[in-house]
């Protein structure tokens, strides 16, 4: 594992608990943020210094091409919605965009029905909007590890992603169907519902995360180590969640259940003694992965510090085992080492 990951994780601090119907969610504190400054995509696109189009006039499925005109470091989210151009996609790992810089990034089709452009002056300028619903983020953030294991670069299962938004409408017999299939057609449908979660949980100071628990469960930890950034995008985190609610047709479980508390300190430990796989990212900085048998979890390191982290468990609470490692014993080991 990366001491800079090891040591970024023992320093999250557990915060207040908020709770809106079936969400809850646990604020991720932080004594510091990210010593860089970079700016989020939306904030870039909408200013106009950043352009995200196709590669060129024929286009490629799962390829954009970023232009940033700016002297600022610009952060693309694992999961941001890439809307306009020929189709619309998603965005397969999270980016750190180098100054007046032109980069090619991977994408995933979530817009089959299409590949044709909108007329007009603008029709090949993408706009970002929220990030895809967490499983769906979950399923192609698992396909693009395997394919990065395989040598086969940032790509995903374009099919698996096909498939989930298949499955999406399909659970939903009374939505109004998209022409072109696109998934961010039936997001924009639920809008009213998602943003009325987003209205109900705010960010506190120092917040650097969330821990958020659907019916109970632990459904992820997005991580962005910037106060301001985060507080930013913490809306989108929460829709991103909220999507999946309220697809969600089981009631809360019966029985006992760990405290939620635990279940969230449970799934940082795993994130630091686990093995990080650390490989060159798209642009700046260092992709970082961790897969075990607990956690799948997916993010950025740049100047030897997390920048942007999204964890998903890849197995139920139940079956979960102590492994004898709390929070106090990983420190003590990772004090113990040479520094």
């Amino acid at each position: 594992m990366t001491t800079s990951m090891v040591e970024f994780i023992l320093s999250i601090k557990i915060g207040p608990r908020q709770t809106y119907k079936d969400m809850t969610v646990y604020c991720l504190l932080a004594a510091k943020q990210h010593a860089i400054d970079f700016t989020l995509a939306k904030q870039a696109i909408d200013a106009g210094l950043v352009r995200v189009s196709e590669v060129s006039e024929s286009g490629s499925v799962p390829e954009l091409k970023v232009v940033n005109t700016s002297k600022e470091k610009v952060l693309f989210m694992e999961g941001e919605e890439l809307v306009g151009a020929k189709q619309n996609r998603i965005l397969n790992t999270t980016i750190l965009l180098a100054p007046l810089s032109t980069t090619v990034i991977p994408v995933s089709c979530v817009e089959q029905g299409r590949w044709s452009r909108d007329r007009g002056p603008d029709a090949d300028h993408m706009k970002t909007r929220n990030y895809a619903a967490a499983s769906l983020r979950q399923k192609k953030s698992a396909s693009v590890a395997m394919n990065l294991m395989n040598n086969l670069g940032f790509m995903s299962n374009q099919g698996l992603v096909w498939d989930e938004i298949s499955d999406r409408y399909d659970a939903e017999p009374d939505a109004r169907r998209s022409p072109t299939a696109s998934v961010i057609d039936l997001y924009e449908a639920k809008a009213a519902d998602t943003d009325d979660y987003a209205e109900h949980f705010e960010p506190v100071d120092n917040q650097i995360g969330l821990a958020i628990f659907l019916h109970d469960k632990l459904a992820g930890i997005e991580i962005l180590n910037n106060f301001d950034c985060f507080k930013s995008a913490h809306p989108k985190f929460i829709i991103s969640y909220a999507l999946d609610i309220l697809d969600m047709r089981s009631e809360r479980d019966a029985g006992r259940r760990q405290s939620r508390t635990i279940m969230t300190q449970r799934a940082l430990d795993a994130l630091a003694r686990t093995p990080v796989e650390t490989r060159e990212s798209v642009s700046l900085g260092k992709d970082v992965r961790v897969r075990s048998s607990e956690i799948l979890a997916a993010g950025l390191e740049y100047e030897w510090s997390i920048v942007q982290l999204t964890a998903f468990p890849t197995q139920s609470e139940e079956s979960s085992r102590d492994h004898g490692l709390t929070r106090a014993s990983l420190r003590r080991d990772f004090m113990s080492r040479d520094r």
